[in-house]
């Protein structure tokens, strides 16, 4: 029997997902013959990252791997399993790659002054990528009860030295009394507290919570009724306590105020509009996520200004044209990326990798990949879907040889420490007329590149191809001025996929990467190593990556820490056309610009030591070449996301209804992957990517039978 043809379009995560998940088998393997086709010399798609010329890793920007990554670090674990590094290599597993971290926290303002709020949060049983479901919605928020009555019974005793009272008047005594008595499953009967909480009329801010958690979980997996609201409404009365308490000065009363005042709102719309509906979390969508709070009681001007509500749309861009005046997440998708990130997460909340993304993680894929026998076709830029006549399927891929080999397949990595490292350029010796292309600076991954290309090819449905995995980014085949993209044909006709390219919007993001010849305890950080978000606009999210220095090629008299940065950049060069070769250096220029300025304005926020009166000190900065002032951040590495392949595919409110699933393009051979498509997360991360991937796969050939939380947000609240 001959082996279905697979043209895998884009070699991002979501495209080697598929290409990993359709070929993981040797069974697989002898129904599929796979193809992947990549513009450029690289891999990875947002993930991709380099070694420059002196083997410095650069990154698209700041990449965190949350412990709800369920499915990205199952892939992460079967490559390596499949294909480890070589001995040589200081990463020979997956948990040498990742290494957890619980610190994190929250930028706060407090009368006009930022301060950072750090947040130890509690480490879970079990792994990411162990195979264990995720929570039900109600499961979720009766996790997320618990865990932050706490953290507020810690925090208040410290703040108020054990002193709280009972103020939290019991709005059903009778209702809790039911709900814990003995013998109810999940009652709570055995909490050492349970009978004192059941006889009690008041309760302290921590007490409060502890009662909701265990009347919550005496819930679990029956139908919305009474109890549900009688716990809104108890949630709700220790909010109105922390709100008409003294506030004072102290960020970590504005905190523990927002986190109470945040669930209070949010307990009473999952019941509202989840619970007593029985309606998923997409069924909210429609609005945004702060306007969904709001509409439940949330105070206006706490929910525009809310550190909390920060990190959460900090943490994935939800920002229109990357403009940090115009918020929006789809509030179902919020409120889900809120749930998984709170509560789902396995072990730590957060994984940091300990080298460049490329070498860590792309390299293991690729080489599964060759392993399996799927070819990467490198150099290969899409142009063009064409339809049959009918209008039914994609009948032939037009395709945009960007450059010839001098013999052979390209070969794309070096080895650097045992890892299989990308080069920030080509390797220009095999390429024809490698010399040349080098002398004009020939960027094959931009979407201004106006290099003619070295030949056209075409697939042709049945020869090359059987099915379509369409996974390049959104942005790489949405129209733009003056180009209608690839899929012009597919959108001209109309219809759910024409809706779905129309609607996916995209923020533009920059990026920042700082090594300094100081420690962070010597810039004034004195919390310990940290990644987090919600800092000062625009590099709102930041974290300390000086593990990754040991890994690259030592300097003399080289840094000894290191600094990710990154955030939005409100922009719209995305949209210009492919003749606008500028449009790379203005983006370049203000990432530049904006970079400068926060450094000056922002930085002591964080590194008190690393400012001045007047600005910051550029002496802490790096610089083998020794320059002097605001010149040595030429030694540094910042990059501007305006490319639109590269800006991130968001959930605007009222968006998520054109999402569509991998088989629901409209056309019989083409199936959809990436961070735009439908999935149970609808963000732009790599566990959307993965999942997307996977579920691309399990389109053709029903494997993986099982996606984990793929369904979270469309399945029922019980």
């Amino acid at each position: 029997m001959s082996r279905m043809k697979i043209a895998v379009l884009g070699g991002g995560m979501s495209g080697l997902a598929a290409a990993f998940e359709l070929t993981k088998t040797e069974a697989l393997r002898a129904r599929h013959e796979v193809s992947v086709y990549q513009m450029g010399w690289r891999l990875g798609g947002k993930l991709a990252s380099s070694r420059d010329e002196a083997a410095r890793n650069l990154e698209h920007g700041l990449h965190v791997w949350f412990g709800f990554y369920e499915n990205a670090f199952r892939l992460l674990q079967e490559v390596y399993a499949v294909t480890p590094p070589p001995p040589e290599s200081d990463i020979r597993t997956w948990t040498d790659a990742f290494k957890p971290t619980s610190l994190g926290g929250a930028g706060v303002t407090v009368d006009g002054k930022w301060s950072f709020v750090p947040v130890t949060w509690p480490v879970h049983g079990g792994y990411p990528g162990d195979g264990t479901q995720i929570h039900l919605v109600w499961d979720a928020l009766t996790h997320m009860l618990g865990w932050i009555g706490e953290a507020i019974r810690e925090a208040v005793s410290a703040l108020t030295h054990g002193t709280e009272h009972g103020k939290v008047r019991s709005p059903n005594p009778a209702l809790l009394r039911e709900a814990l008595a003995p013998g109810r499953d999940g009652g709570g009967v055995d909490d050492p507290h349970t009978e004192r909480l059941v006889g009690s009329s008041h309760f302290s801010i921590g007490e409060a919570f502890h009662a909701a958690h265990l009347w919550a979980r005496s819930l679990s997996g029956g139908p919305a009724t009474k109890h549900h609201e009688a716990i809104a409404e108890l949630v709700g009365e220790a909010d109105r306590q922390v709100q008409a308490g003294p506030s004072g000065s102290d960020p970590r009363w504005k905190l523990i105020g927002e986190a109470v005042h945040l669930c209070a709102a949010v307990t009473r719309g999952v019941v509202a509009d989840l619970l007593l509906k029985n309606q998923p979390l997409e069924s909210i969508d429609d609005l945004d996520f702060r306007a969904w709070i709001i509409g439940h009681g949330a105070d206006p001007k706490l929910a525009a200004e809310s550190s909390l509500l920060r990190v959460l749309y900090d943490t994935v861009f939800q920002y229109r044209d990357g403009d940090f005046a115009f918020p929006s997440y789809s509030a179902g998708s919020a409120l889900g990326m809120m749930l998984r990130m709170s509560v789902t997460y396995k072990g730590a909340i957060m994984y940091l990798l300990q080298t460049g993304f490329g070498e860590g993680v792309i390299s293991p894929v690729y080489n599964s990949l060759l392993e399996a026998g799927v070819p990467v076709r490198f150099f290969h830029k899409v142009t063009g879907l064409e339809l049959s006549a009918d209008g039914a399927r994609i009948e032939r891929v037009r395709i945009d040889r960007q450059a010839l080999m001098t013999e052979g397949d390209y070969r794309p990595t070096m080895r650097i420490g045992g890892l299989d490292c990308w080069p920030t350029h080509p390797f220009w010796d095999q390429l024809v007329d490698g010399e040349a292309l080098k002398a004009a600076d020939v960027d094959f991954e931009s979407a201004w590149c106006v290099q003619p290309p070295a030949e056209r090819l075409c697939l042709h449905a049945g020869q090359d191809f059987d099915a379509v995995v369409l996974a390049l980014p959104p942005g790489a085949y949405k129209p733009r001025d003056g180009d209608p993209g690839p899929c012009a044909e597919l959108i001209a006709r109309g219809g759910a996929f024409a809706d779905y390219i129309n609607a996916i919007a995209l923020a533009p993001t920059f990026a920042v990467q700082l090594w300094s010849d100081r420690t962070l305890e010597q810039l004034g950080w004195t919390l310990g190593p940290i990644a987090t978000a919600a800092g000062v606009h625009p590099l709102d999210a930041w974290a300390d990556m000086s593990q990754v220095i040991r890994l690259e090629k030592p300097q003399a008299a080289g840094p000894v820490s290191l600094y990710y940065l990154c955030g939005t950049m409100a922009s719209t060069l995305y949209r210009q056309p492919p003749d606008d070769a500028g449009a790379p250096a203005r983006g370049e220029k203000e990432a530049r610009r904006l970079a400068v300025e926060w450094l000056n304005e922002a930085a002591r926020d964080i590194w008190p030591n690393a400012a001045t009166e007047t600005g910051f000190r550029w002496e802490v900065l790096s610089d083998p070449e020794g320059r002097a002032g605001e010149a040595r951040l030429d030694a540094q590495y910042i990059r501007a996301n305006v490319d639109p392949c590269e800006c991130c595919s968001i959930s605007l409110a009222g968006d998520s209804r054109y999402r569509l699933y991998p088989d629901q393009t409209g056309f019989t051979n083409l199936f959809l992957a990436g961070e735009g498509a439908r999935q149970g997360f609808n963000a732009s991360a790599v566990e959307a990517a993965v999942m997307s991937g996977m579920a691309a796969s399990r389109a053709i050939c029903g494997e993986p039978a099982t996606i984990i939380g793929y369904d979270f947000l469309t399945c029922k609240p019980f």
